[in-house]
């Protein structure tokens, strides 16, 4: 067994039950959490890990050309990221989903269109 007592008194390790040897619980008073156990139904985190890849390949991209083909990858980015929320069944990809699907498609819909037409615009 394996056990962090974090706020407990010595008696209270006479007081603890056995428990698998692979458990590792942490004993805090009359709160026991198992650091194993893990919730089913959470949603998967590798949407964010490619927004994040995305964000810093548009950004590398901006700071080793120019900065408007880097604000014009960053529209793109956008822009992708809005259809992919409007196709992806709930709750969607975690990384992109904050309110409502309608309210998330349509800012990122507008700001991808604001970015792209500032970048397209703005003086070389």
């Amino acid at each position: 067994m394996v056990a962090r007592l974090v706020g407990a008194k010595s008696t209270d390790l006479a007081q603890t039950e056995p428990r698998e040897a692979q458990d590792e619980v942490t004993v805090m008073g009359d709160l026991e959490v198992n650091l194993l156990d893990r919730p089913t139904d959470a949603p998967s985190q590798t949407s964010m890990v490619w927004v994040v890849l995305a964000i810093t390949a548009a950004t590398a991209l901006g700071a080793l050309t120019t900065a408007r083909v880097g604000a014009v990858a960053l529209a793109v980015l956008l822009a992708t990221s809005a259809v992919v929320r409007a196709v992806r069944p709930e709750p969607g990809p975690v990384a992109i989903s904050v309110r409502s699907r309608r309210f998330d498609v349509a800012t990122q819909g507008l700001l991808a269109t604001v970015l792209g037409v500032l970048a397209l615009v703005m003086p070389s």
